[in-house]
């Protein structure tokens, strides 16, 4: 089974398949990836395709060529647009939440955090679950600044990420995002 992904990101926990039976593969303009049993996101545009694999092993292969790549956790590859797939490189690490405020009052929520070294900017997803099956909000930022809006007040899961500088994002940390934000202060 699998997926054509043109553009846009997508995250996926791929069940282990049984003997004999094909793996999920996820083809994009530039390549194919290819899975048995392993949790990994892809991310397509016209220019390339970037995969972040966090657990287990993905085969990789380009257009340009038929050798595959293999990229295991903790591991992300970029494919060139000439469908050129870069050798593999670390993941950058979770960033630490430890300052991360307990309660926001305003309902756009700001927060600036340093950059780790590699690091570019930021991904922060707002889950309406644990599970984070359906986001409330997915933000990227360039820079150290994060801004979330649009959520009404409640006790929010929140994932962040740092984004290196080619694109490749890492390991996530897990935070709470409290918000009491109404009614807005004067």
């Amino acid at each position: 089974s699998g997926v054509r992904l043109e553009q846009g990101r997508v995250e996926i926990e791929a069940r282990p398949a049984r003997g004999g039976q094909p793996g999920f593969r996820i083809g994009t303009p530039q390549g194919v990836l290819g899975v048995r049993g392993t949790e990994f996101r892809v991310e397509a545009d016209a220019a390339r395709t970037r995969s972040e694999v966090l657990e287990g092993v993905v085969a990789v292969s380009g257009a340009a060529t038929a050798a595959e790549q293999r990229v295991s956790a903790g591991f992300g590859t970029v494919i060139d647009s000439s469908g050129r797939v870069e050798p593999p490189s670390p993941l950058l690490p979770a960033p630490d939440l430890s300052a991360w405020p307990p309660l926001h009052e305003r309902p756009l929520v700001r927060v600036t955090l340093p950059l780790p070294a590699g690091a570019a900017g930021w991904r922060a997803q707002v889950g309406a679950d644990e599970a984070f099956d359906a986001l409330l909000v997915d933000v990227r930022t360039d820079g150290a600044e994060l801004r979330l809006a649009g959520l009404p007040d409640g006790r929010f899961p929140l994932r962040l990420r740092a984004v290196a500088a080619n694109g490749l994002e890492g390991r996530d940390a897990r935070t709470t995002l409290a918000l009491k934000a109404r009614p807005e202060p004067p």
